[in-house]
């Protein structure tokens, strides 16, 4: 009987030992940086490739952001907007003359700005023809239906029946 305590009691203590080290590892490995996810001093994302773009005024990945016309889109989008340390993620060039949708990231926080002559609209409306243009799909918001996880809502959708969105691929 006392072997099989001692036996017990060994079990137990390698148990804990190995509890003990398990967290001691943990703990080590918890404080190294996450590989990539470096900023520098203007909250750019270096390891994505984003740089702070001066004209802008908001991180952006220059080989992404060169178009005169959507540079300036991205500029008049980051103007709009109060926070500081602004990523630039995407812009599209709409149908018509000065109409855009500029995509900005602050610390996760994903913003869409809607760009209609140049001018920044309060509300993120398309058409039809403008979802499907960007890949989106039309989604019945009205009755219940959401985007899928996969995707992101960027707006409204004018002349359909009932109140609609636009689900766009993340």
């Amino acid at each position: 009987m006392k072997r099989e305590v001692k036996v017990v009691v060994g079990i137990l203590f390698l148990i804990v030992v190995a509890i003990i080290l398990s967290f001691s590892f943990n703990l080590r490995d918890s404080n190294k940086k996450i590989i990539g996810g470096e900023r520098d001093e203007n909250n750019c994302l270096i390891g994505a490739g984003y740089s702070f773009d001066e004209f802008v005024g908001a991180c952006t990945r220059s080989w992404e952001i060169k178009e005169e016309n959507v540079k300036e889109a991205a500029k008049i989008a980051v103007d709009s907007d109060v926070r500081n340390g602004l990523t630039v993620v995407k812009v599209d060039v709409l149908e018509c003359q000065g109409c855009f949708l500029v995509s900005l990231d602050y610390n996760g926080q994903k913003d869409t700005v809607r760009l209609n002559n140049w001018k920044v609209v309060d509300e993120t409306f398309f058409n039809i023809a403008e979802c499907t243009a960007l890949g989106g799909r039309i989604v019945e918001h009205e009755l219940g239906n959401e985007c899928n996880e996969d995707e992101e809502e960027v707006g409204c959708v004018d002349g359909c029946v009932v109140d609609s969105i636009c689900c766009v691929r993340k």
